[in-house]
């Protein structure tokens, strides 16, 4: 049988599922919303739904193991997340864990964009490169840095937190407990939060603005 492997991306906005095989194609997918309102113990339901609909299709005996990327410092050791604004219901919570006791598989929790990084020197434009610096914007706005081949992730997992960079001295609070921060005035978010501040319109996205 084919091993392969489940990915989930979980944004403050989307979640996604993937399984992947040993070549690095995508195989199968899950999309929806992140159910945040609903709480923690929504979310954990519905990434461990996808999952388990991806390893119904595809067979529990290939499943090497899963990845799951969210925003945040992650405490790689203990699994958890610190310092999410996206995702506050998840901090210091064992979710690498958890996810692992309802999977019964290996679970590996990443920062989202370390995960990016990643997946752009395995298979996008940083193929064969050992250093390279990759920018996340979405809802909020993350990085990746890979040096020497490996991921750089500093102390608590803040190295590549770009998005966390003062660029407005004493401008728009942010949930890390800075203010001024470069996602507080460059992401998506903080785009369509600009629009209706300034009366452009109602619903409208950041790349209608």
């Amino acid at each position: 049988m084919n091993e392969y492997a489940i990915g989930v991306d979980l944004g403050g906005t989307n979640m996604r599922a993937a399984a992947i095989d040993r070549a690095g194609t995508v195989i199968d997918k899950i999309s929806g919303a992140t159910n945040f309102i609903e709480g923690r113990e929504a979310v954990l339901t519905d990434i461990v739904a996808a999952m388990q609909a991806i390893r119904l299709r595809h067979g529990a005996e290939g499943l090497a193991g899963i990845g799951v990327g969210v925003p945040g410092f992650i405490r790689i050791k203990e699994g958890f997340i610190t310092g999410s604004n996206n995702l506050p219901y998840l901090e210091n919570f064992p979710v690498r864990d958890e996810l692992s006791r309802r999977m019964e598989a290996t679970v590996i929790l990443e920062n989202d964009a370390n995960c990016a990084a990643l997946g752009e020197q395995w298979m996008g434009a940083g193929r064969g490169v050992e250093d390279l610096i990759l920018l996340t914007l979405g809802t909020g706005v993350g990085g990746g840095i890979i040096s020497g081949g490996r991921i750089l992730r500093g102390h608590v997992g803040m190295a590549g937190e770009f998005g966390h960079m003062t660029v407005v001295p004493n401008g728009n609070p942010c949930g890390c407990g800075n203010r001024g921060c470069l996602e507080k005035h460059a992401s998506a978010t903080a785009v369509t939060a600009m629009a209706r501040l300034m009366h452009l319109g109602e619903g409208l996205t950041s790349k209608q603005v």
